[in-house]
């Protein structure tokens, strides 16, 4: 067992003999921290649309997430085994920590359907969220709202804005929300919170804003 906390704040606690298959040796944990208020964190999100423990489709608002690994020396996989939990924490962004609630879902990434699961909850200790996960892979600290999906279609005059990166800034954060690319039509299509403003920002240093 041990703790590992990398150099963003993302903290790992494993406890001892919890390891699958009872596996005993050396681990090597690979972590990656995304701040959600960065246009590059923001780019390394994989989508926002969700689906809450009540069976609920929606769209998550983000409080950090991150994306984590276990190893033997070997390079083979490890997991944590069942009935074993894991302690994660991961720091809030500064500049959303007014904004962050006590208590906040956990949500985990179902790579097959492409889709946030909420798996379990955190609470905020220190200024980041501290919660147990039976699994590694992403873990995202969220707040679930109702979601629509918003196509917009960008253009100069009569011609599309085609493979142009812009940025989404919801309603009520003052940060970016996601990245998105524009199709050859200059299309998007994007997860976004009902009933609220949606700010298009070009960040493609080629186009005029």
């Amino acid at each position: 067992g041990g703790e590992v906390t990398d150099s963003e704040g993302l903290t790992v606690n494993i406890d001892p003999n919890s390891i699958a298959d009872g596996y005993q040796g050396d681990i090597q944990i690979f972590t990656n921290y995304v701040d959600p208020t960065t246009t590059s964190g923001a780019l390394e999100i994989p989508g926002l649309e969700a689906i809450n423990l009540a069976n609920e489709q929606g769209v998550l608002r983000s409080f950090g997430m991150g994306q984590i690994e276990l190893e033997d020396p070997n390079g083979n996989s490890l997991s944590i085994a069942d009935g074993s939990p894991a302690e994660i924490s991961i720091p809030v962004p500064a500049s959303i920590s007014t904004m962050a609630q006590p208590e906040i879902p956990l949500w985990t990434f179902d790579e097959s359907q492409g889709i946030w699961l909420e798996e379990s909850s955190a609470t905020l200790d220190n200024g980041a969220y501290v919660g147990d996960v039976s699994h590694f892979s992403w873990w995202n600290a969220d707040l679930f709202e109702c979601g629509i999906v918003r196509n917009v279609q960008l253009g100069c005059g009569e011609d599309p804005l085609a493979n142009v990166t812009v940025e989404f800034t919801f309603e009520g954060m003052n940060v970016p929300a996601a990245v998105a690319t524009t199709s050859s039509t200059g299309t998007i299509s994007q997860a976004v919170p009902c009933d609220t403003e949606l700010e298009v920002t070009f960040i493609n240093p080629a186009v005029s804003q």
